[in-house]
């Protein structure tokens, strides 16, 4: 096993590892409504940030000159505006007792997160165009295409027809499952282009996050 293959195996540990603290701290304090929010938004917070760092400490050594490094420096910013977004939700939240704060001004930042994000994995994309087998991108919109019917019937529907929220509220709120399917569509054709398994664990590590979050 080479040294970026068990690299990629502790990160497949790690996220495993607080999964699980995550989920035994919930199932422990069921009906303990403060303690809840406390600690998902310290989570949220906390794996956001380990990511945002690792971003920065490997793009600080790397560079940003290469496509992949250009990427991964977008999608290092995506992830830190992430733990920026989450940490004022935080505070409101926890600082200032105020549960579920919608909106406000992490609902600004997070709108800068899927534009960084959208924006690293689209010019992924592009850099991996010539390599697509249309096939398998083929497959991959029309299972997208299924989550996005879906995410429709059970969450955009509801929200467009809510008589209670103003045009800018319904925005803000469709915002985040049309963000998250867009960043998890083109992630997808991106890994599309990779042949027999030569990312190794990273593809492990990639969908374990991507549940995760």
């Amino acid at each position: 096993m080479s040294k970026a293959q068990l690299r990629d195996s502790h990160v497949v540990l790690i996220l495993v590892a607080l999964f699980l603290v995550a989920l035994i701290t919930f199932i422990m304090n069921q009906g303990n409504e403060q303690t809840l929010v406390v600690a998902g938004d310290i989570f949220y917070v906390f794996y956001a940030a380990i990511a945002g760092i690792a971003g920065i400490v490997t793009v600080k050594k790397y560079g940003h000159k290469t496509p992949l490094t250009k990427t991964l420096l977008l999608v290092t910013i995506m992830v830190c505006l992430d733990a920026i977004a989450g940490t004022i939700w935080a505070i409101y939240e926890v600082g200032l007792g105020v549960l579920n704060p919608f909106p406000s001004p992490a609902d600004a930042v997070w709108f800068l997160f899927y534009v960084a994000g959208i924006s690293g994995l689209g010019y992924a994309v592009k850099r991996v165009w010539n390599l697509l087998r249309w096939k398998h991108v083929l497959v991959v919109f029309v299972g997208w295409l299924v989550l996005l019917v879906v995410t429709y019937l059970y969450s955009l529907k509801q929200i467009f027809a809510d008589p209670t929220y103003s045009l800018l509220l319904k925005a803000l709120s469709v915002q985040y499952p049309v963000g998250d399917l867009f960043l998890l569509l083109l992630a997808a054709i991106v890994f599309t282009t990779l042949r027999r398994g030569v990312y190794g664990p990273s593809w492990l590590a990639f969908i374990i996050g991507y549940f995760v979050y």
